[in-house]
Formats: C-alpha cells, sequence, structure tokens
C-alpha cells in the first residue's frame, strides 16, 4: 500500500506525462493533488488494518477479549495480547470446516479406535475415506466405532463431503518362534510374557508402520530369564511371509493370532 508521499507523487508524475504541465508548489492544483493523495492514503490504512480480520491483527485488550469470547475461546489466566491473537489464529484454523488440519485433531479425540486415516479424494473431488482401527474386532464393537467417527468428524466436515468409514479386513499374524531360557527360569512364565508384548505390538501397528522382525527379537530377549529367542516364520492368513518388514497398509489390519513355541535341543 501506497503513503502520502508515495501517492502524492504518483499522481502529480502522471497529471506531468499526460499534460506535460508541471505544477507549482503551493497552486491550488498542488493542494488539490494533496488533498486527494491524503485521502487515498488514509483509504490504504483502513485497507491494509481489515483486509485479514481473522488474523485478529488490530485487536487488543477488551477487543481482543470479545472476540474471544465470540468464538468461544476465552482468554487464559494472564494471557498476552500477542500470545492471545496466535492462539485465536491457531483456534480459527483448526476449527476450519473441511480443514485437515481440524480433522486430524478430531481423529485423534476417537475412542473406539486405536488408530484412524483421513484420505481426501478417494473417488473424485468433495470424496473421502476414513479408515478405522477399532480395538476390538467385535461386531458390535466395530458398530460402535463407526457410529463415533461419524459423529466426531461430521463436525468438522463440509456436509456435502462424500465420506466411507471403513474398518480394514483382520489379517491373522502367526509366528513359528525358536526359544531357550536360563537355567532356573520358568519357562511357562517367560512364553506368557513374551506372547503379551509380541500381541500388544502386533495389534497397535499404525498404518504405514511395519512389523519388523528384528524388533520382536529384541523386545523377548530383553525380558529377564531368556537365553536365545528368534523368530524363525510368519505366516499372515496362514501364507507364509519371507520379508522381515511387513508393511501396515490402510486397507487391511494385521492382528496376532498365535505363537508355535520351539525350543532350542540342548
Amino acid at each position: 500500500m501506497n503513503n502520502f508521499e508515495q501517492t502524492y507523487t504518483s499522481i502529480k508524475d502522471k497529471f506531468y506525462n499526460l499534460s506535460k504541465i508541471d505544477i507549482a508548489k503551493g497552486s491550488v492544483i498542488d493542494m488539490i493533488f494533496k488533498s486527494f493523495s491524503y485521502m487515498i492514503s488514509q483509504a490504504h490504512d483502513v485497507i491494509e488494518s481489515n483486509k485479514k480480520p481473522y488474523l485478529f491483527t488490530q485487536q487488543k485488550e477488551e477487543e481482543l477479549d470479545n472476540t474471544g469470547y465470540f468464538l468461544q475461546c476465552p482468554r487464559l489466566v494472564n494471557e498476552s495480547d500477542d500470545n492471545y491473537r496466535y492462539r485465536l489464529m491457531k483456534w480459527t484454523q483448526r476449527n476450519a470446516t473441511n480443514n485437515l488440519e481440524a480433522i486430524n485433531d478430531a481423529i485423534k479425540t476417537l475412542s473406539f479406535s486405536s488408530s484412524a486415516t483421513y484420505v481426501p479424494h478417494t473417488d473424485g473431488i468433495g470424496t473421502a475415506t476414513v479408515y478405522l482401527i477399532p480395538y476390538k474386532y467385535e461386531e458390535d464393537y466395530i458398530k460402535n466405532t463407526i457410529k463415533e467417527a461419524e459423529d466426531v468428524l461430521s463436525k468438522v466436515m463440509s456436509p456435502s463431503s462424500i465420506v466411507e468409514y471403513v474398518v480394514p479386513e483382520p489379517v491373522s499374524v502367526k509366528l513359528v518362534s525358536y526359544i531357550d531360557v536360563k537355567e532356573g527360569s520358568d519357562l511357562a512364565y517367560i512364553k506368557r510374557q513374551a506372547t503379551n508384548l509380541i500381541k500388544d505390538y502386533i495389534n497397535n501397528i499404525a498404518p504405514g508402520d511395519r512389523l519388523m522382525l528384528g524388533k520382536i527379537n529384541n523386545m523377548v530377549l530383553d525380558i529377564e530369564g531368556v537365553e536365545y529367542f528368534n523368530v524363525v516364520q510368519v505366516y499372515l492368513n496362514d501364507k507364509e511371509s519371507t520379508a522381515f518388514e511387513i508393511l501396515q497398509t490402510v486397507s487391511s489390519k494385521m492382528l496376532y493370532d498365535e505363537i508355535i513355541w520351539w525350543e532350542v535341543d540342548k
């Protein structure tokens, strides 16, 4: 935006270019140019201060408080104007309908899902798919998982959006593992510990992460009393996988099935 001097110079230069008349300082026309320049610069100042009202750039103290109450985001105790303006800016971004950040924030509040992934434009503009991983793969629990996601995300998505909620198909994970324990250790107890660790690990692998056999080996080797442990085979839905790292996709969900234990011959 131009200030007074820039506007005044611009008007004088334009007049000279069109008329080839050099206006004397202090003349009537010069005063008219200055008056126009002053009013235009004032208009520029008003435009500048109001072109981004959603950032609350010019508000302070009580005026800023009133805006916060209107948006249902009141000032914190002893919070400065600068911090409050920044927090209001982030609040509006997070609560804007169909804002990706707001959607991801809402996903984090879901209580029936261990993880959820929002994928936009799965069937074109205005569509999306939400992949939900319920804590339990039981019929009633899955229904509650989907209903909760629909209720929560509908508040931050455009009503015109076409959204599909999908619970990925489970993929059973079966391991074949060698184990040996130190003398005097309780083998049955160690197996139960190992099973709980492995089950918790597999069932909570998020989409985009990988099931890593090396990590499973290290987890069990860290159990007190374990002398040797190694996963030698992995079966996904009873089909052997030869990979050492297995990607967890959004369209399926790996779930622990069982461990077949092989004890080391001594």
